[in-house]
């Protein structure tokens, strides 16, 4: 939970990878910015469309979804890439979800 949200995130494996205290910072300016804000813009993350996307220290981002007031998945992590630039609805980011 950060600031009464249930934060959930795709598995352990992707805890383990990808958050540290500075991923977490991210995520709460997620959840103060509230249900309504898609950060950065939408983007589409694998089968998940119309997600919001928080850009990190370094360049790469937070893919996230509100499916209500007090829920937020984290639904992948974006790496900057000239490969995900040609890819509709990306931000150009390659997605792993």
């Amino acid at each position: 939970m950060i600031g009464g949200v249930t934060v959930t995130f795709p598995s352990g494996r992707f805890c383990s990878s990808y958050v540290d205290d500075n991923f977490l910072n991210h995520v709460s300016d997620i959840v103060n910015y509230g249900r309504n804000s898609y950060g950065n813009g939408a983007v589409n993350i694998g089968l998940t469309k119309n997600c919001g996307h928080k850009k990190l220290t370094g360049g790469d981002a937070i893919g996230y979804k509100w499916s209500s007031d007090t829920d937020l998945a984290i639904v992948g992590y974006g790496e900057k890439s000239s490969k995900g630039s040609k890819r509709q609805g990306s931000g150009g980011y390659e997605w792993e979800d």
